[in-house]
């Protein structure tokens, strides 16, 4: 059977989204990315072993974020992903790094009030695991209360989303 299906959906939540960023640069040299509170610092060589050219994108969403009972998002979850834009594989996703990359991701106090968070101690990092399709633990994460900021190192790129922590 073909046809159009129609849905209405209504959303119980507001979400900003940040501006999307995409940059293009050389393995080889260090970059960051920044937009809407967000910074990714690519450290050279930590995309890609060899020196290649790469596009890395800071996308926000409010697809496939984790809501059960033991955790609520923040905000967006923040899709980065890094492609390669010269040479052999030219257009090959990335996801797996050659080192650790610095991620900072923002929060906003309304987020945090819209949630029922008053204890900022309380919020976490999960990424997307694509292959068990769901969200798992980011080791390491340091919450700023001063700059409502999270911050992280990963060795992948991935979805990313600040949740609360399990009580």
């Amino acid at each position: 059977a073909s046809g159009t299906v129609t849905a209405t959906i209504a959303l119980d939540e507001t979400v900003t989204l940040p501006t999307p960023t995409t940059t293009t640069f050389a393995t080889n040299t260090e970059q960051t990315v920044s937009s809407d509170g967000v910074s990714v610092n690519a450290p050279a060589n930590s995309l890609s072993a060899t020196s290649v050219d790469v596009t890395l994108s800071v996308t926000g969403t409010v697809e496939e974020r984790p809501s059960t009972a033991t955790d609520s998002p923040i905000g967006p979850a923040y899709d980065i992903t890094a492609t390669q834009s010269s040479g052999q594989n030219a257009g090959s996703p990335i996801t797996d790094l050659a080192g650790n990359v610095p991620v900072t991701l923002p929060y906003a106090d309304a987020d945090l009030t819209s949630a029922g968070v008053d204890d900022e101690s309380a919020l976490t990092v999960k990424s997307w695991d694509s292959t068990t399709d769901t969200y798992t633990d980011v080791q390491g994460v340091t919450i700023n209360e001063q700059s409502n900021t999270v911050s992280f190192t990963t060795n992948h790129l991935s979805k990313f989303v600040i949740t609360t922590v399990p009580v």
